[in-house]
């Protein structure tokens, strides 16, 4: 059983396409020589990159909303300083919160939170001066619903990052009017 010369001159001609000079090879981006070298036919998203959070003026007494965090037996009361309030093109909600105590006392700090990951930022501390110090080595964290510092998930619950019970990032208008109105806005 030898190859008849229809399929020989059949075998020749595909092999010379292949293997000549001005073959199919030349005439595509794919080549012997370097197989991997194609144009991909898809574009990778760009990794995600935070966006500059310069410190805010300090917080006064007239731009302070009050948040109506209920906790049963707390000290504290907690502010958003709705002039600090602001979302980057970066999706990090930003904003300064203070805590105040019973005797009077306050912690004031300003963050950034991001919606989808539940975390958040402490960007800088209020001294005693009336000024932001920047935090030491900044790192996100995750918002816990219990623990010792529940403020944050009802923050990101309530007011920041759902929209009538589904997840997503309020406007900035949004996020005050869920502040003013909670009982219209999803809020508590």
């Amino acid at each position: 059983m030898g190859i008849n010369i229809r399929h020989e001159g059949l075998i020749i001609l595909l092999l010379s396409l292949f293997f000549l000079p001005g073959g199919l090879h030349a005439a595509g981006n794919w080549s012997f020589d370097d197989p991997h070298k194609t144009e991909r036919e898809y574009i990778e998203d760009e990794p995600w990159k935070e966006g500059g959070a310069a410190l805010p003026s300090f917080p006064r007494d007239e731009n302070l909303v009050d948040l109506r965090l209920d906790y049963p037996g707390s000290r504290f009361s907690y502010f958003l300083d709705s002039e600090s309030l602001k979302l980057g093109d970066d999706g990090v909600i930003r904003y300064t919160l203070l805590i105040r105590s019973a005797s009077g006392g306050s912690n004031v700090m300003f963050e950034g939170m991001l919606c989808n990951d539940k975390a958040y930022k402490t960007y800088g501390y209020g001294t005693g001066r009336g000024k932001f110090q920047v935090a030491r080595n900044p790192k996100w964290r995750p918002i816990r619903e219990s623990g010792s510092k529940p403020y944050r998930y009802d923050i990101w619950k309530h007011y920041f990052c759902f929209v009538e019970n589904e997840l997503g990032i309020r406007d900035r208008e949004d996020i005050l009017r869920a502040i003013k109105y909670p009982e219209y806005s999803g809020g508590r």
